[in-house]
């Protein structure tokens, strides 16, 4: 089925104004929810659309036909990367090359998100003028700002934040070194004169204990401070 830029804009203007959203075309519909998307009082009216191929009847709920769904997207991707390009625009001036599309199978991409779309993610990979247009809806979690590192396997991309990355790593080294600290720390220094002649035994483990006693000795003096007044 065929449905033409003028009839497809009137339907998702319909769907809009009963809906709030044109990408309600998407989903799935019971009976009562297809008649309240298109404004109808009455199941004639599916009834006819379906016979003219702009509804599709499928087992226990109603989907619009998949030309209509597939334009939908096409448009809506289309202005979101409008948008992308924009956004791309002002943040990076016009001497950039354009926006790339990432590899969802084994790509990683590192850098800073300029902004986001409606369906897209704007992220510049490291300080070069190459810039990605991610889609939301394969990146987990989709709400993503700062500096970041998306990498992809089998379609999706996990997020994570280079700041907190770094802010582990370097609690990591602070952990370490106050670790480190805490050893120096702990040394026992002891001063004295051997009074007694050691005495060594050994553990059957064969490991040598040394005992032996230590002393020190203090002197101690007394000082008598003597004034005289002098008369006149």
């Amino acid at each position: 089925m065929l449905v033409d830029q003028a009839e497809f804009n009137a339907l998702r203007e319909i769907v809009r104004e009963n809906t709030g959203d044109e990408m309600m075309l998407l989903n799935r519909f019971t009976v009562r929810g297809m008649r309240h998307a298109l404004g109808m009082e009455q199941e004639a009216g599916i009834e006819t659309l379906v016979r003219n191929g702009v509804i599709v009847e499928k087992a226990g709920h109603y989907e619009f036909a998949p030309e209509i769904q597939r334009a939908l997207v096409r448009e809506e991707l289309g202005d979101s990367l409008r948008v992308a390009e924009a956004i791309t625009r002002l943040r990076l001036g016009k001497q950039t090359t354009g926006i790339e599309t990432p590899d969802m199978q084994k790509g990683a991409y590192r850098g800073e998100i300029l902004g986001s779309s409606k369906w897209h993610v704007v992220q510049r990979v490291g300080n070069s003028q190459t810039v990605v247009a991610h889609l939301k809806n394969r990146l987990e979690p989709q709400a993503v700002l700062g500096t970041v590192e998306i990498t992809y396997s089998q379609g999706k991309g996990a997020v994570t934040q280079i700041e907190e990355r770094q802010r582990r790593h370097a609690h990591g080294k602070e952990l370490a070194l106050r670790r480190q600290s805490t050893m120096q720390m702990n040394r026992v220094v002891i001063a004295g004169y051997v009074s007694k002649t050691a005495q060594v035994r050994r553990l059957p483990s064969g490991t040598a204990l040394n005992r032996a006693t230590l002393t020190e000795s203090y002197r101690f003096g007394v000082w008598r401070v003597t004034s005289k007044r002098r008369r006149g």
